[in-house]
């Protein structure tokens, strides 16, 4: 019965395999919390920068058709491929704090023209078309990494008169 007594327990080279064997799976663990909780991190910023952006869309859109100014200065951030455009005169770039983020709201309106159902940019000093092409940029930075949200948009003039015209051809045979 002594002998029993003695084997009952465990040894010591199996108490630091069981040990070792907890450790790698707690740590498996966290690292499974530190993945989630950095998805959830990227997903609320992500979702801060679509709002901010539809934001600053939403007041343009309400604002008249004449009000909304043609970027006429042109910066870009260099950060991405390709470079965002932004405008530096009439919206220039704003800082907000939201959430404990700092994201940074780039706004860019251009002359547009439909072209075969395409709508397609047209340089600053093209003359008004009726329509106008706004992006408006989102960026912040993460882990040390820029992300961006952008949304674009197209703003018509509502007092716009539409253009039609019919050319009829008359064919005469003269003999």
């Amino acid at each position: 019965s002594k002998k029993n007594r003695l084997r009952s327990g465990i040894t010591l080279v199996e108490l630091m395999i069981s040990t070792v064997i907890l450790v790698v799976a707690a740590l498996g663990v966290m690292g499974v919390f530190i993945y989630i909780a950095k998805s959830i991190q990227h997903s609320k910023c992500r979702g801060l920068a679509s709002n901010l952006a539809q934001e600053q869309l939403q007041v343009l859109k309400q604002k008249n058709y004449y009000r909304v100014m043609v970027t006429t200065d042109t910066g870009y951030r260099t950060e991405f491929n390709p470079s965002v455009p932004y405008d530096k005169g009439y919206f220039p770039p704003e800082t907000i704090l939201e959430g404990g983020i700092q994201f940074t709201r780039l706004t860019h309106v251009t002359w547009a023209m439909e072209i075969s159902g395409e709508i397609l940019p047209l340089p600053p000093t093209s003359s008004d078309t009726n329509l106008k092409i706004i992006i408006v940029t989102t960026i912040w930075t993460l882990n040390s990494e820029f992300h961006k949200v952008q949304i674009k948009n197209v703003l018509s003039n509502p007092d716009a008169v539409v253009a039609s015209s019919m050319l009829m051809l008359s064919l005469i045979h003269i003999s």
